[in-house]
């Protein structure tokens, strides 16, 4: 069982999540309930008939229908929300519009590194306005949090390397399906740090390869969509970064398993211990990828409205590990099943 966290400061109005009735978003809100069973959550989603499904599911919630393509959100002015959480690319960034409006935390994992430039410029104009998560990092800033939180071991890191293997089978829910298709036609050469320089990955830099965790050799490419690499190179000070993305099966489907989603993170440096030389650590969750994203915003939503930690969020705009203790994330990936481990 999880340690629920004793919260005296749970807000009377909903958490609302935009496009809570798919795949990820009902799966995050089956996590908030069971991290704060006393929070008001709203299932945000075009169709109202799988939104009610979900808030039946896990209690405590109502639903409303929501229209991206409205400033208001297709809402009704009495309606009041705590945070917005999405789960669904908006366009027109009406949802963020709203919440600087409304002067409530936000919380978006669906943009790219590529292209927060529009993001950004809103926050410049109302940087007083809301607080803004930033969190379009892989699964949702899990994998950066744990390797910080494994950086702890580590008195100096002059790389790191990770590569992402998605299952063929584990593509998540038509939202996801369309975020892969665009950011696959619409990304640029992926941006990596190579010897303390920001060069686009082109050429040989693009193309790699790994193990996955039996041995298998993956080839992967550098992927240009998540913010790892920015969030890692700002938080650490490694020389090297990148990030590659291969879709394949998994090996626990090798074994005639269910799919499982594996991130592997290579890094080099020297341990607090004196050792130096390269480490090799495994991430894995043996229900894919859906789990871990799912927590990742939980656990942003929780940090956003203070739920943990002494005080509430002021306005700004920020990246998951400027907001959540990395010990607390590897804690929490731990008691939702997460497998992480060391390779010799």
């Amino acid at each position: 069982m999880n340690e629920r966290i004793e919260m005296s400061n749970v807000p009377k109005q909903p958490v609302l999540l935009i496009g809570g009735s798919g795949v990820v978003g009902s799966a995050t809100a089956k996590t908030l309930r069971q991290l704060h069973p006393e929070l008001p959550i709203t299932i945000g989603a075009r169709n109202v008939r799988y939104a009610e499904e979900v808030a039946d599911q896990i209690g405590g919630a109502d639903v409303v229908q929501i229209d991206l393509e409205r400033p208001d959100l297709g809402l009704s002015g009495e309606k009041k929300f705590s945070a917005i959480a999405m789960f669904i690319k908006d366009k027109s960034l009406h949802s963020l519009k709203y919440a600087q409006k409304e002067g409530i935390p936000y919380q978006n994992i669906s943009g790219a590194a590529f292209e927060l430039s529009p993001e950004i410029a809103y926050f410049v104009q109302r940087p007083t306005s809301a607080p803004i998560l930033m969190n379009s990092y892989w699964l949702a800033g899990t994998v950066t949090l744990a390797i910080l939180s494994i950086i702890q071991e580590f008195s100096s890191i002059d790389s790191i390397n990770i590569a992402a293997l998605l299952d063929e089978q584990d593509m998540g829910g038509p939202a996801a399906y369309d975020d892969f298709k665009r950011l696959s036609k619409a990304g640029p050469y992926a941006l990596m740090l190579k010897d303390g320089e920001w060069i686009w990955a082109i050429d040989d830099d693009r193309m790699s390869h790994f193990e996955s965790v039996d041995g298998k050799v993956f080839h992967g490419e550098a992927y240009s969509a998540p913010l790892d690499v920015a969030g890692l190179a700002a938080a650490t000070n490694a020389n090297s970064i990148r990030f590659d993305f291969a879709l394949g099966e998994t090996a626990s489907r090798r074994r005639n398993e269910p799919f499982s989603i594996e991130t592997i993170v290579e890094m080099s440096g020297k341990q607090n211990n004196g050792s130096f030389g390269n480490f090799r650590y495994e991430i894995v969750h043996p229900k894919g990828q859906v789990p871990m994203t799912a927590l990742g915003v939980a656990v942003g939503i929780e940090h956003l409205l203070g739920l943990v930690g002494a005080s509430t969020v002021k306005a700004g705009l920020y990246f998951p590990e400027v907001l959540i203790e990395p010990s607390y994330m590897m804690k929490r990936l731990k008691e939702f099943g997460t497998n992480i481990s060391q390779k010799k």
